[in-house]
């Protein structure tokens, strides 16, 4: 899975983000891939500016709330 924008709060899942002085890693504009625990497949994805969620294909869910 890959994700791209921006990652304030690590809202892109790939947690490089460490805080409001972070000049670097506040947003991507190319894809970064977004590791999943346990090889996990992701089956879907919604993001808006409060959350990003991703679902799998074993059924389990993975929330970033802002």
């Amino acid at each position: 899975m890959f994700a791209i924008g921006k990652n304030v709060d690590n809202a892109l899942g790939i947690g490089t983000w460490t805080g409001n002085d972070d000049n670097v890693h506040w947003r991507y504009d190319t894809l970064q891939e977004v590791h999943l625990p346990d090889e996990a497949k992701a089956a879907g994805v919604d993001a808006s500016m409060g959350a990003t969620i991703v679902w799998t294909t074993d059924g389990k869910l993975f929330v970033k709330r802002l």
